[in-house]
């Protein structure tokens, strides 16, 4: 069978995405699949080597630098396309789209999952129609926030208080975030996050513990343990604390009773339907101090490095990081297979 991986990307996660590439090149099984690794620099160019029969020895080598022009042909002669890109032009929708074009088979989520998904403000304006407890939260765009700023940080501490975040609204690996502690420290924030993303997202900060759950499937959703973020010295699980840190500690499965474990299955069973999601997805969720359940969000494409919480919540649930590349591949044909 032919896969093929395409990773890089021009978004502020083209590292994180190299990262996840050099994991999957070292684990999936070379002698089941024949590989096409394709990179995309940050200018948007696609390279390729051709067919690989190993992985690349080290990170440095996944930057690939010749130029091809016959990757579109390439990947149409493949079973299965892996796309390993974070942030824009990766789990937004835009090249899953390409790959509808395309009719070729690809793993993970669809179009819409994915557009809604990246969307912080459209995916929690959709729980909220549904009823997901969610913490507060307001929005905002560049133009209404430039006419009005002294209004809108009024609102702010008006509807949702201080300690709140303030993030782009279409950034993940917690890119652009910042905790803001009061007033002050707002101008700074909004003027970070709008340098991602022309939409920013205020939420407030909620006291509690840190869960997540992978979920795995088509129509057929299977979901992992539960597993805890857990912090030393952090005020939040930012970008340093989810790929540098040495502090912070991923405790799986997480200490949580059985009906809070149900709470969070339903909760993430509810939003994979409602965004029609495939494949895989992590849910995060907000375990607060009373016990109260609070849907943080959903991620389409979650970190998958051997080191990030979506394997080893599989790993962990039975299903080792090798095999669970190969449950993907089979989630991806069976999709493809049922659209035609």
């Amino acid at each position: 069978m032919k896969v093929a991986i395409i990773y890089g990307g021009a978004s502020p996660e083209h590292e994180v995405s190299i990262n996840t590439a050099y994991s999957v090149l070292h684990s999936i099984n070379y002698n089941k699949y024949t590989v096409l690794p394709i990179f995309i620099d940050r200018e948007g160019k696609w390279h390729s080597h051709g067919i690989i029969k190993s992985p690349f020895p080290t990170v440095e080598e996944m930057v690939l630098k010749n130029e091809s022009e016959f990757i579109l042909n390439d990947i149409r002669q493949f079973d299965v396309v892996f796309p390993l890109l974070h942030g824009e032009n990766g789990e937004d929708g835009t090249i899953q789209g390409f790959f509808e074009l395309l009719n070729v088979s690809y793993i993970g989520n669809g179009i819409f999952a994915s557009a809604v998904g990246i969307d912080k403000v459209l995916m929690k304006n959709l729980f909220n129609q549904a009823d997901i407890p969610q913490a507060h939260y307001i929005s905002t765009d560049y133009l209404t926030w430039s006419a009005n700023e002294h209004d809108f940080y009024q609102r702010i501490d008006r509807e949702i208080g201080f300690p709140c975040f303030v993030k782009p609204a279409k950034l993940g690996s917690s890119v652009g975030i910042s905790r803001c502690s009061g007033k002050e420290d707002l101008q700074e924030a909004f003027n970070m996050a709008f340098s991602f993303d022309q939409k920013v997202i205020v939420e407030e900060a909620i006291q509690g513990r840190e869960i997540e759950i992978g979920l795995l499937g088509n129509h057929d959703i299977h979901f992992s343990v539960a597993g805890e973020i857990l912090f030393d010295h952090e005020e939040f699980y930012d970008y340093e604390s989810k790929y540098m840190s040495q502090e912070t500690k991923l405790c799986v499965p997480a200490h949580i009773d059985n009906d809070i474990y149900q709470q969070i299955v339903d909760i993430a069973r509810t939003c994979y339907e409602i965004l029609e999601c495939s494949g895989l997805v992590r849910a995060d969720f907000f375990l607060t101090e009373s016990g109260k359940v609070l849907m943080n969000e959903v991620n389409t494409l979650p970190g998958f490095t051997e080191k990030s919480m979506y394997p080893i919540l599989w790993e962990r649930s039975g299903v080792p990081y090798s095999e669970l590349i190969d449950a993907l591949i089979n989630l991806a044909i069976e999709k493809h297979g049922k659209r035609r």
